[in-house]
């Protein structure tokens, strides 16, 4: 068996106990409040997808649980919230789209349980002894803390009966716009990577010229737009913005300047690319910047 094909038999295995671990966890969590019973079902799944990953030595294994919890959630949410059926279909389609279209993504870029994220080997290098903590608490239930919060919105949009707003679509479609700038940008920095020669180090074409991040971008954006839903049809309080903007925050304070910092000290011309070319929100180059 290839690498690749063992991996997806572990992620096959460690994601299946997880939903039995959210299933069970939920169940018996019926007396709570719905919002309580689901994030405990949320932290039983991304515990049980830890203990695979310490025994296989191996974070990555965490990776798709962002993209593919959503759509549990979601789905669950849509079929029990007894609200707006055509905004039900709306939005988990939106969800599903986004969803679906991210985890294909990180399977065909997944070479197997041998390989780990470079940013995962950093932790761990820098972290030392306290790695297991910072697995635990950063790689694991921080994302999962965020996910959840950004999907708080939709809670309270699936459980209003109230038909679905004209706003509302404009903050679906313009979801869907921010999927596809984020699958164009992927499919372009596949491409890339597929064809280019050693004179090339990173992908500087495309959208890639107008952005650093295009698909962290319409990552972030994504989740603006589930708030944007509710927002525009008066579902739930405001506070649920924390999540999207806790996506943002993510991205710009914490993923940028970490690729900015390994950009920077291994590739030649990435600080002229870095002068002319806009860090997170697709803009217009400044010019050539420095050699």
């Amino acid at each position: 068996m290839s690498p690749f094909a063992k991996g997806l038999v572990w992620v096959g295995v460690s994601y299946s106990a997880a939903f039995c671990a959210a299933f069970f966890t939920f169940e018996a969590c019926q007396d709570c409040h719905p919002l309580w019973a689901m994030g405990a079902a949320d932290l039983a799944a991304t515990l049980v997808i830890f203990s695979f990953s310490v025994g296989l030595r191996n974070a990555s294994l965490y990776d798709p649980y962002w993209s593919l919890i959503p759509l549990a959630i979601s789905a669950h949410w849509a079929l029990t919230g007894q609200g707006d059926p055509v905004r039900a279909v709306a939005l988990t389609g939106l969800i599903w789209f986004w969803g679906l279209r991210l985890t294909g993504n990180w399977v065909r870029g997944w070479p197997g349980v041998g390989h780990q994220d470079w940013r995962y080997e950093d932790l761990r290098e820098k972290s030392g002894p306290f790695y297991p903590l910072v697995n635990l608490f950063g790689i694991h239930l921080c994302p999962t803390a965020l996910v959840f919060m950004g999907c708080l919105p939709v809670f309270f949009s699936l459980h209003d009966p109230a038909p679905m707003e004209p706003l509302e679509w404009v903050a679906v479609v313009f979801g869907v716009g921010m999927v596809v700038l984020e699958w164009v940008a992927d499919e372009q920095l596949w491409a890339f990577r597929k064809g280019r020669t050693h004179h090339d180090t990173f992908l500087q074409t495309g959208l890639w010229a107008w952005s650093r991040h295009p698909n962290y971008c319409g990552e972030a954006f994504f989740w603006v737009s589930l708030w944007a839903v509710a927002l525009a049809g008066g579902h739930g309080p405001y506070w649920t913005a924390a999540g999207a903007l806790s996506m943002i925050g993510l991205f710009v304070f914490a993923s940028i300047p970490m690729m900015k910092k390994k950009n920077l000290a291994r590739k030649p011309g990435y600080a002229g690319y870095v002068a002319r070319t806009s860090a997170f929100i697709p803009w217009p180059p400044k010019g050539r910047g420095e050699p």
